[in-house]
């Protein structure tokens, strides 16, 4: 891995932390409840940081 990928991955797991987790309580399409939700589209789906 060089210093460039790695920078590219720190990047990533930057905006999926602020873009797509989040706290909380919800429920599931399973039915179960959990504390946190991750919804990896709103990352995905960001127009703003594509083009960086």
């Amino acid at each position: 891995m060089d210093a460039g990928q790695i920078s590219e991955e720190s990047r990533l797991m930057d905006m999926l932390r602020t873009k797509s987790v989040r706290f909380g309580h919800f429920k599931l399409a399973s039915g179960k409840e959990s504390n946190v939700y991750v919804d990896c589209k709103l990352t995905t789906y960001s127009a703003d940081d594509i083009f960086r």
